[in-house]
């Protein structure tokens, strides 16, 4: 049968290698477009998972009620009649517990490490340039544990701040901006008393524009003396031994908490938005490419059968069932898939290669100067199988309908 299939086949080689041609450009637009898209959302989820931690708790933002003045001030002991109701937000929000946290993370087998941090909101000058930066006040050998920042750090390590001592180190691009250099000083305000002068000890570069502009680490101590807040914290990053786990264990820790906790993918929400589009738009275009290439099967199969009217009803009379002859023009349609779907894989990892080398100088501020390109061999598997089931799908409409052929009725209308 497959025999027959195939003879049939290459008795029309213009037609049947212009239908290949259409299943094989399908098939490799579907491993570039994935490639390019999967590689640059595994850069991105990389970046994410690996620049901060699994889970994210914060203090909540607290606004101002006429209950929490009245307490305040008056240690709830007094009916107060306010004329004009207080409204506005807390100056700085804190977590109120922060030992319970520790607790809790100290026994939790599935954390690995936890960093508390202090994240103030700074002008950073030096000499007439002033530039609002964020202070990311931390215990740099519990940050290190967290996340991967040392790889980021140029001849040096983030412990380089120690626990104490005014030093910082800072997002390259902030510091060249600042027009300052290592071993130089710089300093930082809050607002809230006078500025504190940091020595920068050293600088990072992640690659992400927003960090590196606008980022600066102290450590702890330092962070709170600047923010005039002692022993107050904002933030914890939580590492988890199974980052997959991070949502569970966030709604998890959530129940139990009125602080702000939430797990690095619903703290990213929107960039994977953007990946569901992404997705949708890298099938759509593929599926329209494969779609055209099963209309030219459809009636490349249906020319065949109409064709070899004759040749049905030969079989036919020899002893072929109308499966056998369904299967017949089917195998034509599964030959059609195979050799436009292996060698449209082929041509579509060479594109991939391809691209691989691309340079497209990092207009988005990710670190990425190339294209990142996936090359996970699901991508090619679900090609092949994409490719295969489109021509099977495609060939099995004129296949049934020349099982269904009569021989005698081929015989009286060709008699």
């Amino acid at each position: 049968m497959w025999f027959l299939a195939l003879k049939q086949l290459l008795a029309r080689k213009r037609q049947t290698l212009f239908v290949i041609g259409g299943v094989l450009l399908g098939t490799a637009a579907y491993v570039l477009i994935s490639g390019i898209m999967l590689g640059f959302q595994g850069y991105l989820i990389t970046k994410l998972i690996d620049n901060d931690g699994h889970i994210h708790i914060a203090a909540k933002e607290e606004n101002i009620t006429r209950y929490s003045l009245d307490e305040a001030l008056f240690g709830g002991q007094v009916l107060v009649d306010w004329k004009k109701f207080p409204s506005g937000r807390r100056d700085h929000a804190k977590i109120e517990h922060p030992s319970g946290w520790f607790e809790l993370l100290d026994n939790d087998p599935r954390v690995l490490a936890y960093s508390p941090q202090i994240n103030v909101q700074t002008l950073a000058q030096r000499g007439v340039i002033s530039i609002s930066a964020r202070v990311v006040g931390v215990d740099p050998t519990k940050q290190e544990r967290v996340t991967n920042i040392n790889s980021y750090i140029q001849n040096g390590r983030l412990s380089d701040i120690g626990k104490a001592g005014n030093r910082i180190i800072l997002g390259k691009q902030l510091m060249l901006k600042l027009g300052a250099n290592v071993n130089e000083n710089i300093t930082l305000s809050t607002g809230k008393g006078a500025a504190l002068s940091f020595r920068v000890v050293n600088y990072f570069e992640t690659g992400t524009r927003a960090v590196d502009q606008g980022v600066i680490y102290a450590a702890l101590a330092d962070a709170q003396k600047l923010n005039r807040t002692p022993s107050q914290i904002t933030d914890i990053s939580v590492k988890l031994a199974d980052v997959t786990e991070a949502k569970n264990v966030a709604n998890g820790y959530a129940r139990f908490s009125t602080d702000y906790v939430q797990s690095w993918d619903e703290e990213n929400q929107s960039v994977f938005s953007v990946f569901r589009m992404q997705t949708a738009i890298r099938y759509i275009m593929s599926l329209s490419i494969l779609l055209v290439a099963a209309f030219g099967i459809y009636n490349i199969l249906n020319v065949i059968v109409t064709q070899k009217r004759k040749e049905v009803g030969i079989l036919r009379s020899m002893g072929f069932t109308g499966q056998d002859v369904s299967r017949l023009f089917l195998y034509q349609g599964i030959v059609f898939g195979v050799f436009g779907g292996v060698f449209g894989v082929i041509i579509g990892y060479g594109a991939c290669r391809l691209a691989g080398t691309y340079q497209i100088g990092d207009p988005l501020g990710t670190g990425i100067s190339s294209l990142v390109v996936s090359y996970d061999i699901q991508i090619y598997l679900n090609a092949l199988a994409l490719a295969i089931g489109a021509s099977v799908v495609a060939g099995w409409v004129p296949a049934r309908g020349a099982g269904k052929l009569n021989p005698i009725d081929i015989i009286r209308s060709d008699g």
